[in-house]
């Protein structure tokens, strides 16, 4: 995962899941509405925290679980 607004050329919100053959992940986008300063990835799950208050269109406050 990378942070910031573009990776790839493929438009993000803070947050993407970068491929190992260093390609964007099209089937992640959680969409954060500010900055992700931390990702700890631990099989499917992926916990993220932040300044961010909601992700796509669901409201979490600075800390969220995703599912890859």
């Amino acid at each position: 995962m990378v942070s910031g607004r573009e990776v790839g050329g493929v438009a993000r919100n803070n947050a993407a899941h970068v491929l190992v053959d260093g390609s964007v992940d099209p089937g992640f986008d959680p969409d954060a509405n500010n900055g992700v300063n931390a990702l700890v990835v631990s099989g499917k799950t992926v916990r993220a925290g932040g300044y961010f208050q909601s992700m796509g269109s669901a409201p979490f406050s600075c800390y969220v679980e995703l599912n890859r």
